[in-house]
């Protein structure tokens, strides 16, 4: 029983949505674009949430095949970690799923339309000024993009193709915005965004106001996730 490639279910991240005294281990994803809190290998998916195999030889035949697809890409490792916002396809069923998060604080799929397929909110982490006015963006997938504009913000949302990485909407973080939380006690919250505001002395931290209908609430401006500029571009819950 290799450590390196298990984890132990009780000490699985809180946002996995798993039982945790069905067996003492449970599968580790293999080092890629998500981190361990925000991200589950395919196996958990295929096998225990979706309850499309009941053994790892189950879950290996159908990844074999080609049967299932990552954000348009078919994926053979089972361990493999799919992310918030990813899109998982069933080919022979044709059925797609996105990852999102629930009430709870819990990664879960929520069922979208195809006309959803080919949209991927990923979130702006970084930038950076190249030669011929060009412009690197960094996703937080892990994916780069390079652009000739210079309004995209560190925080701002872009919805990608993911068949072609190619941009289909920039969304910034602005008053009126739709967002959805991603972390803290609203998480699984689509909310309105009403403004932020720095507190703090020598660690700044920037606080959002968000509201639901006539409910106000604070978060840090970390667990928001832009998703609309009034109305929310892609399903989340």
């Amino acid at each position: 029983m290799g450590k390196q490639k298990h984890l132990s279910r009780i000490a699985a991240p809180a946002t996995w949505p798993i039982e945790r005294k069905k067996t003492k281990w449970i599968a580790k994803p293999v080092p890629g674009p998500h981190s361990l809190m925000y991200s589950m290998p395919l196996i958990v998916i295929v096998r225990d949430i979706l309850k499309l195999g009941e053994t790892e030889k189950d879950v290996k035949n159908i990844l074999n095949q080609d049967q299932i697809k990552v954000n348009n890409v078919a994926v053979n490792e089972i361990r493999f970690p799919v992310g918030l916002f990813d899109v998982i396809s069933i080919v022979p069923t044709k059925k797609l799923y996105r990852v999102s998060i629930s009430a709870l604080g819990r990664l879960t799929l929520i069922e979208i339309s195809a006309k959803e397929e080919h949209l991927l909110p990923l979130k702006i982490v970084g930038k950076k000024a190249l030669k011929k006015n060009k412009v690197q963006v960094n996703l937080s997938n892990g994916w780069n993009i390079l652009s000739d504009s210079k309004d995209y913000k560190i925080g701002d949302v872009v919805l990608v193709n993911p068949k072609d990485k190619k941009v289909v909407k920039h969304i910034s973080l602005k008053e009126g915005s739709s967002a959805f939380v991603v972390a803290g006690k609203h998480s699984g919250k689509v909310v309105k965004y009403e403004g932020c505001e720095i507190m703090g002395l020598l660690r700044k931290k920037k606080i959002a106001t968000i509201s639901v209908g006539s409910e106000k609430f604070k978060t840090s401006v970390e667990n928001l996730f832009a998703i609309g500029e009034k109305n929310p571009e892609v399903t989340v819950i």
